[in-house]
């Protein structure tokens, strides 16, 4: 199935309709302090990309959600690109041209309170 994703203009840009393939991730949910990857359910997808990253952090959880990098840390929030309270959804897009694409091994999660969690769903274009 294909469904059409129109994402909000982020520092100016043109909202445009993309065709899309949603992948669910599943649940990332480390123990506070300690880095999972966004593929910790996935590894064998490590050399996969995509459009577009998704994050939903269930209203449940605690506190909130970083995603970053291999150098990010949350107390200083160094390398934080995302951080997603409880009940939100947030997107990582890469809006590049010539087939640009997000490398999905790049990216990891860490969390406030252990036991909070976030759904991560890749989308490809």
């Amino acid at each position: 199935m294909v469904r059409t994703l129109k994402l909000a203009p982020i520092l100016g840009a043109v909202t445009t309709p993309v065709d899309i393939n949603p992948f669910p991730l599943g649940a990332i949910a480390p123990t506070s302090g300690t880095l999972l990857p966004v593929l910790n359910n996935y590894p064998n997808l490590a050399q996969r990309s995509a459009k577009v990253l998704t994050f939903y952090a269930p209203p449940t959880n605690q506190g909130t959600v970083y995603v970053g990098g291999t150098g990010l840390v949350r107390a200083t929030l160094t390398g934080v690109l995302l951080m997603i309270d409880p009940g939100e959804t947030k997107a990582l897009p890469f809006n590049g041209s010539g087939g640009n694409t997000i490398d999905l091994s790049k990216f990891y999660v860490d969390v406030d309170t252990t036991g909070d969690k976030t759904l991560v769903d890749a989308l490809y274009a």
